[in-house]
């Protein structure tokens, strides 16, 4: 009667969790609530009931689930990791940071804790913190174009500019078919003016992906700061037309009739 009680926990656990690869969060924690009424000190089926609510933004009851699955192994990497990320997605940065750190006590290697405690000490301003995080998660795993890009990002903001695109190239040489890395590079070409050189990068990166309206309007900027006024518009015609709501091309559209003298 037990081993058929656990064969059929392990039949709900494995039908939630085909509910979670499909994207069906509501269905896969009625399953895995069934496999938790037949045995509730499964770690694994919190674990993952916790997942599905952190994919529906319901942090609160996420970290809940992370919290039960901790009580019955407190040395589990993987649930720290999650309940740190669940922390950071609800915008508590420092008690991500908390989890992040009894994540990498178990596993000092684990390199996606040491990236994502890096996102959170940017969203702190510690900048030094996150670059040493990302250096981290690179010592474990060089190949990783998140941390790359990552750490692109603080060093243009700290005007590091040399630094950042140092970076993007790095990302690049892992996958020159990134239109995210592309669109960053471009973005840091733009901000110490080599505009021709940002229009490049973005060029690169609608390649990839033409449909991502904030690369049309950084484009638009671009050709604006270099006088190709028609261009400009083009570009920031295109981002409305992905994303007609797209506040900050509007505004820079009516921003350049304004200086044009075109008002109607």
């Amino acid at each position: 009667m037990k081993n058929n009680n656990i064969r059929k926990a392990e039949e709900w656990f494995e039908k939630g969790y085909k509910f979670y690869k499909e994207g069906k969060y509501e269905e896969a924690i009625k399953c895995y609530d069934e496999a938790l009424k037949i045995y509730s000190k499964s770690a694994e089926a919190w674990n993952n009931k916790g997942n599905a609510y952190a994919e529906l933004g319901k942090y609160k009851e996420a970290i809940e689930c992370y919290d039960e699955a901790l009580k019955i192994n407190l040395k589990d990497a993987k649930t720290w990791y999650n309940k740190g990320t669940a922390y950071a997605d609800f915008g508590e940065y420092k008690e991500a940071i908390e989890c992040y750190n009894e994540a990498l006590k178990i596993d000092p290697e684990l390199a996606s804790a040491w990236n994502n405690k890096g996102n959170a000490y940017v969203k702190l301003r510690k900048y030094k913190e996150a670059i040493e995080c990302y250096n981290k998660a690179l010592k474990m795993n060089p190949k990783r174009i998140e941390a790359w890009n990552n750490k692109g990002i603080v060093y243009s903001k700290l005007r590091k500019y040399k630094e950042a695109i140092e970076c993007y190239d790095e990302a690049l040489k892992i996958n020159l078919k990134d239109a995210g890395t592309w669109y960053n590079k471009g973005n840091v070409y733009a901000n110490f003016g080599e505009y021709k050189e940002a229009i490049e990068c973005y060029n690169e990166a609608l390649k990839i992906d033409p449909e991502y309206a904030g690369t049309w309007n950084n484009k638009g900027v671009a050709y604006a700061d270099i006088g190709e006024y028609e261009k400009a518009i083009e570009c920031y015609n295109e981002a409305l037309k992905i994303a007609p709501k797209t506040a900050e091309a509007w505004y820079n559209k009516s921003e350049l009739y304004y200086s044009l003298g075109i008002y109607d």
